[in-house]
């Protein structure tokens, strides 16, 4: 009888302590997309070769398919400039080794020579890999000023 009561309240203290809170991989998720955003202003192509899955393809606002090397050489180059990229929205979906990650950004920035700023809904896709998060699939769709 006492264990079973040691077990139930044990139970009922998880559920009160877990909530509706982020687990620990969608805390780790977010905080690693928001590296990525800063790596993306510093430049910091060390971040993205780490970060970048060996296969990553990223559908371009405007529709273009990018690789993997020609976004990172974009960075490399300053032919991408981000001033600044603020999360501004952001749902993480956690299915076992795979995340999805939708969201809207808000971001300022010279991209091939043109300056722009707007806000992007965007959908990423990452996968654990040797114990950590890599992105496999970006796609960025830009929102009309009308929001």
């Amino acid at each position: 009888m006492v264990k079973r009561f040691v077990a139930f309240g044990a139970l009922l203290l998880l559920s009160c302590t877990v909530g509706d809170g982020p687990s620990d991989a969608e805390a780790e998720i977010t905080g690693l997309l928001q590296d990525w955003r800063d790596a993306r202003v510093a430049g910091d192509t060390a971040f993205l070769e780490r970060f970048y899955a060996k296969e990553l393809r990223i559908q371009g606002t405007n529709g273009a398919v990018i690789s993997r090397e020609d976004d990172i050489r974009g960075f490399a180059s300053g032919a991408i400039r981000p001033e600044f990229i603020r999360a501004e929205e952001m749902n993480v979906a956690l299915y076992g080794e795979l995340a999805l990650v939708t969201g809207r950004d808000h971001l300022k920035g010279t991209y091939g020579g043109v300056s722009s700023e707007g806000w992007v809904r965007f959908l990423n896709v990452l996968v654990r890999r040797d114990g950590r998060w890599q992105l496999v699939a970006s796609q960025g769709t830009w929102i009309p000023e009308s929001r």
